[in-house]
Parts: C-alpha cells; sequence; structure tokens
C-alpha cells in the first residue's frame, strides 16, 4: 500500500478540551472519526473504521468493560492510551499498546503518534506482502492439483504435466493459474 494513503483513525474522547488538545497534535493526513462513550465507539470498530485508536480516560459508559479487550485483540490496531494517572499499565504494555498520562507534553504525544502511524504502515507492507505470499501458495497448489490430474488422468509423467501447463499459458497468452483452472474443471467433473 502507497505511504500517502491515509490512516483511519478513531478517538475516544469524552472530554472536549482534551479532545481537542488531542486532534490539534494530529497531523493533517489523519482525519478521526470522534466518539464520546465507549459503546458509540463500538460499532466503528466492528466495522473495520479504525487502524490508530486513542483512547483517553476514562472510557464512559464502558459498563462491561469490552471496550479495551477489543482494541486489544484487533490486530490491526496501534492503540494508545491516555491515562489519567502516571501509574504504568503493565497489562496493555505488554499486549502492544501505547500508554501515557494525559498530562504528557505535546511533543511527547505528538512522538507517540507518529510512532503509532509508523507502525501501522509498516503493518500494512506486512498485511500486502502476506496476501501475496498466500495468492502464490494458492496458485501453486492449483497448478500441483491440475499436474495430478494430467499423471492420473492423461498418464502424463509429472515433468510433461509442468510442461503442457507451461505450454498452455504461453500459446493461450493465459496464466498458468487459468490453465490449471481449467484442467481441474476438466477432470474433477
Amino acid at each position: 500500500m502507497k505511504q500517502d494513503t491515509a490512516l483511519k483513525a478513531l478517538l475516544i474522547c469524552s472530554e472536549d478540551e482534551t479532545a481537542t488538545r488531542v486532534l490539534g497534535l494530529l497531523p493533517e493526513e489523519i482525519s478521526p472519526i470522534r466518539c464520546r462513550t465507549a459503546p458509540e465507539s463500538m460499532p466503528v470498530l466492528e466495522r473495520g473504521d479504525a487502524e490508530l485508536v486513542i483512547a483517553v480516560e476514562p472510557f464512559h459508559q464502558d459498563v462491561d468493560g469490552r471496550l479495551l479487550p477489543t482494541l486489544l485483540k484487533e490486530e490491526r490496531i496501534c492503540l494508545l492510551v491516555l491515562t489519567e494517572t502516571e501509574t504504568p499499565m503493565p497489562m496493555l504494555t505488554e499486549q502492544g499498546a501505547l500508554v501515557l498520562p494525559c498530562s504528557a507534553p505535546d511533543f511527547l504525544l505528538q512522538q507517540a503518534v507518529q510512532l503509532l502511524i509508523s507502525t501501522r504502515r509498516k503493518l500494512r507492507k506486512l498485511e500486502n506482502r502476506a496476501a501475496q505470499l498466500e495468492a502464490h501458495v494458492e496458485e501453486v497448489r492449483l497448478i500441483n492439483r491440475a499436474k495430478l490430474l494430467l499423471v492420473q488422468q492423461l498418464k502424463m509423467t509429472e515433468a510433461e504435466a509442468h510442461r503442457y501447463i507451461e505450454k498452455q499459458a504461453m500459446d493461450t497468452c493465459r496464466k498458468r493459474r487459468a490453465i490449471a483452472e481449467n484442467i481441474i474443471r476438466t477432470y474433477e467433473t
């Protein structure tokens, strides 16, 4: 994914003054959705409309305590929690959340946000690479299945089946995957 692709951000903050401060620290390419309460943020999270989340304590109306567990289990989300206390929160940091006190200076909050942004961009690249590898593995599986069918049905050797698929792909200007899918449709039905 391109570096300049905007990130989806969510700010969960009940206090207008704190929300204004945090929003003012975000880079221009980030235009977050703001939710005032935990229940208000849940549909945004369920739709996948957040890659970066800044959650400011207290989490109003989070009566069942679902907000933090939901945020922490979602692998796509980079999370910054701003706490009312300056006490460390190892349970959050051990699960990958960045935790700072609300009283942290602006430069520190900006650095934290930049860290989240760069981390999320790196995750996007890894997700894209993983998707490419999965597609390649699936293509290899299809081609191998097609070769096996050619070996079984037409009594070709594995090398002959491989050459047959390659030649068909070149002669018809189609991808090997399309040739393999056609062979599978032909011999598996």
